[in-house]
């Protein structure tokens, strides 16, 4: 026989969980203005847009050329939504879990974060595909699919550097899909002797292409 103490026997926790946040790629590549942490919630943040200008031919004179009148255009934005997660605790609750009150707690502020960050990816994608120009490549198929080609990461360029694009600071976020074809397809990429370190063949870091 054997003696049953299932009911003397208290719960044992272990905080073995682990938040794991989301990939993202929209937040860290946007334009960062400090200046405009001064915006409050509707309120309109207006920005000046000089266009192109108009080049004339230089002729001799004894006085200064008449400049040409000029009109800067302005685009606008604003701070549409103000977000937060909440969550509480009473000290009753508290004492009731003792040591891993704080386990608990530091996963909740993980989790806290990784839904706020998350909807700031979301909505910076969805302007990012609202305000696109054009697309590329064929809906539904992923890209970098056939090998030793760069084509798309070419033609995706050509896009950005014709609509007059920073050349400095260009970023291109893919999602896991095309980022699987580019790291099983691509072999140029993480053969060391081709892209000269071994970033991209130890820890899947694409780095920078063209």
């Amino acid at each position: 026989m054997a003696n049953t103490l299932t009911g003397l026997i208290p719960n044992i926790y272990k905080a073995a969980d682990r938040v794991m946040r989301e990939q993202i790629g929209f937040v860290p590549s946007v334009y960062l203005d400090p200046s405009a942490e001064m915006v409050a919630k509707d309120q309109v943040l207006r920005y000046p847009i000089v266009g192109a200008f108009t080049a004339d031919n230089i002729a001799p004179a004894n006085v200064s050329p008449q400049p040409s009148d000029v009109t800067v255009g302005y685009g606008d934005m604003s701070i549409s939504k103000a977000r937060a997660v909440k969550f509480y605790w009473t000290g009753e609750e508290q004492a009731s879990l003792g040591g891993i009150y704080e386990n608990v707690v530091t996963d909740q502020f993980s989790q806290a974060m990784r839904t706020l960050i998350n909807e700031v990816e979301v909505d910076l994608f969805t302007a990012a595909k609202t305000g696109a120009s054009r697309a590329y490549g064929t809906a539904g198929t992923p890209p970098f699919g056939t090998a030793a080609n760069f084509t798309d990461f070419a033609e995706v360029g050509k896009i950005l550097r014709d609509n007059g694009a920073w050349t400095s600071d260009m970023h291109l976020v893919l999602n896991t899909t095309a980022g699987a074809k580019i790291r099983g397809t691509q072999s140029s990429l993480f053969k060391i002797n081709e892209a000269g370190d071994t970033a991209f063949l130890r820890d899947g870091a694409l780095g920078q292409v063209e």
